[in-house]
């Protein structure tokens, strides 16, 4: 929006502004300035009348913006290997992927209400669309267009990051609604009920949504009074399991548990070495391992490595931590010293 609405600025002050921005962005989230570029790129090819006869010093300022951006990832990147970066295409999940503006549990597969809402605002749009009901400016549609191509485009993981192609069709959908207007053609006895069925639809959701994330909180609640007991700083691995019948109950499908040590990311300023572990971003600073998770509680041992463990077993009857001291014991988790 800021770019659009800053067209008529001199170019330097563009380029100054834009910079400061692009590179504030990198420093956020590496993907949120792949998006940002993705956007700005197609606004400008597509999105603009005649983009051939853009000024110079326009395409100066758009491709200006991301060299320190650029700069900075090629000085803090470590080398991958080709086994790292190898892309990983799963076709099937290219219809979540454009589902995902309306999926929560779904979003890993299975039936939710974001489904209905998705199948309904689809069939409307077309019907709008088609009907010439509804209008988008062409400032939107070709960036809505572009990340809608590369949702199915991009393969599902590459780097040691998954759900790649799930990013661009959230923010399209956002892009959508912003430029979507109503016509005078729009028949006045349709208006109602079709308003009526979105709110409903989207209420629908919302309490689906809400009632999974209230299952969840408990259990968090616990997690995090324990991870509080830990220094800061601290180096925390996780072995999480799968649950089962007969142990405690998992309050969702989702992956959450996964990446539950990150709490200690969070709230103790410390570092979990299985977030995007199978290739970082960046290189990891002080020499700390990454992707140095054991498969398996018993895995956990002496030496270099984590100091503290989390095993989210879910009630599972078996062996303690292998050489660790226990600090917690929780409903569905031990938390734990290893051993020097």
């Amino acid at each position: 929006a800021a770019w659009h609405a800053q067209r008529e600025r001199p170019w330097l002050i563009r380029l100054i502004l834009f910079t400061g921005a692009a590179t504030a962005i990198y420093l956020t989230h590496l993907l949120a300035f792949v998006l940002y570029g993705v956007l700005v790129v197609s606004y400008e090819l597509f999105g603009r009348r005649q983009p051939w006869r853009t000024p110079l010093k326009d395409w100066v300022v758009l491709a200006g913006q991301a060299v320190p951006g650029l700069l900075l990832w090629l000085a803090t990147s470590p080398i991958w290997t080709t086994t790292q970066i190898r892309p990983y295409y799963e076709p099937v999940s290219k219809v979540f992927a454009l589902e995902s503006p309306f999926l929560f549990g779904g979003a890993a597969g299975g039936w939710e209400t974001g489904m209905l809402v998705a199948v309904f605002c689809g069939g409307a749009l077309y019907k709008g669309y088609r009907d010439r009901w509804l209008t988008a400016p062409r400032a939107l549609v070709g960036p809505v267009l572009g990340l809608l191509a590369l949702t199915v485009i991009l393969p599902l993981s590459i780097i040691g990051v998954s759900l790649i192609d799930y990013r661009f069709s959230v923010p399209a959908a956002c892009l959508a609604l912003a430029g979507l207007r109503c016509t005078s053609a729009v028949p006045p006895h349709l208006a109602l009920p079709v308003a009526a069925i979105v709110a409903l639809l989207t209420v629908a959701h919302v309490a689906d949504v809400a009632f999974l994330m209230h299952r969840c909180d408990g259990q968090y609640a616990e997690l995090r009074r324990a991870i509080a007991t830990l220094p800061r700083g601290a180096t925390l691995s996780i072995v999480s399991e799968p649950s089962a019948p007969g142990r405690i109950f998992a309050c969702t499908n989702l992956p959450i548990y996964l990446h539950a040590a990150q709490l200690v990311t969070i709230d103790r300023s410390g570092y979990a070495p299985d977030f995007f572990a199978n290739a970082t971003s960046v290189a990891v600073r002080g020499g700390r391992t990454t992707d140095s998770d054991p498969t398996s509680a018993t895995e956990l041992k002496t030496g270099p490595g984590p100091r503290y463990a989390l095993w989210v077993h879910f009630g599972r009857q078996g062996p303690a931590f292998s050489r660790t001291a226990l600090l917690w014991r929780g409903s569905f988790f031990d938390l734990g010293m290893i051993a020097r």
